[in-house]
This record gives C-alpha cells, sequence and structure tokens, in this order.
C-alpha cells in the first residue's frame, strides 16, 4: 500500500523513466490513488493522460508564502477522500521544479516531505535524471544526489519500491 511513501527514482532516459512510471501508476491505481504529475517533460504528460490524474504546476504545489505546503498537502488529500478515492499520490520531476525553485529551497522541501506525509494516505514519487547527472549536472548534481538518498524513505528500481535504510532520519542532511 502507498502510505507515507517518500520515494526517490533515479532514471536514465525516457524508456527507463516509463518503464518506472508505469509500475508506479499501476501501484497507485491499484490503491484507488488519484495522480498528480508535477513535470515539464512532454514524453511523460502524453503518455500519461488518464482519467484520475492531473497536471500539476510547481505554483499549485507551493501556493502562496501564506499558505504552508502541509496545509496545501491536507487540503488535496481531503478533497479526493471526499471524492472516493482512498489517497493521493504525486509524481515530482526534481529538474522542473528546480527550474523555479533553487536547489537549497528544494532541498528543504525533500527533507520536509518524508515527515509532512508519514501518516497520510499519500505518497511522493520523485525523478531524478540520472542522464542529467552524469553528463551535465544542470539541475542534478553530486549535492543533490547524496542528500537525496539521505531524504527519501524509499526507492523505485523500476519494479520495485524498497525502504532506503532502517535509519531513515530526515534531519540528517549535508
Amino acid at each position: 500500500m502507498l502510505k507515507g511513501n517518500h520515494i526517490v527514482f533515479y532514471y536514465y532516459g525516457n524508456l527507463h523513466l516509463n518503464i518506472g512510471l508505469n509500475f508506479f501508476m499501476n501501484h497507485a491505481a491499484s490503491n484507488h490513488h488519484y495522480l498528480y504529475l508535477c513535470t515539464d517533460n512532454l514524453s511523460v504528460l502524453n503518455n500519461y493522460k488518464l482519467n484520475n490524474s492531473n497536471h500539476l504546476a510547481v505554483e499549485e504545489l507551493f501556493p502562496s508564502k501564506n499558505t504552508a505546503f502541509k496545509e496545501n498537502v491536507y487540503s488535496i488529500i481531503d478533497f479526493h477522500q471526499n471524492n472516493n478515492y482512498s489517497g493521493v499520490s504525486f509524481v515530482i520531476d526534481a529538474s522542473y521544479i528546480l527550474k523555479k525553485l533553487s536547489e537549497n529551497q528544494f532541498l528543504q522541501f525533500e527533507k520536509s516531505l518524508t515527515k509532512v506525509i508519514s501518516h497520510t494516505p499519500c505518497s511522493f514519487l520523485c525523478l531524478y535524471n540520472f542522464e542529467d547527472f552524469l553528463k551535465d549536472q544542470v539541475f542534478i548534481n553530486h549535492k543533490m544526489v547524496k542528500n537525496s538518498l539521505r531524504l527519501h524513505s524509499h526507492k523505485l528500481n523500476t519494479d520495485t519500491i524498497v525502504r532506503l535504510n532502517q535509519f531513515y532520519h530526515p534531519t540528517l542532511m549535508i
């Protein structure tokens, strides 16, 4: 069951991305979760136009400074539970969010996310483009990879979701 999972997925190329996304989305659908896609990757947006999904802009995920992220997520979960879904799953693309937020803002978001969703019927799959890390490091650099391994509770290994570390603690960040 997808409950309170903060999952990292390092993908290399669109084929690998689509295989992992298919697994995650099927898992979310089997748990009767509403799905949000927070990305500008046209391959993802064109391939996953589903009745129970919606594109979510960065500004919608992080509305105004007056609305805390936690309350925004809880409000989204409540809305969909009141509309006969058992929970909500989010797919967020780190590269997309890093076009709008600074690296430090993004890492603070990642740091708080596990705590915010830990006891909710909600999961976040965070996509990290490993090809960018290996080639250009425009968005995904050593600091991002190192921290992502510490800040996520789970990892998607293409067709399996595994707990990253039994000693996981969201305050451990370098």
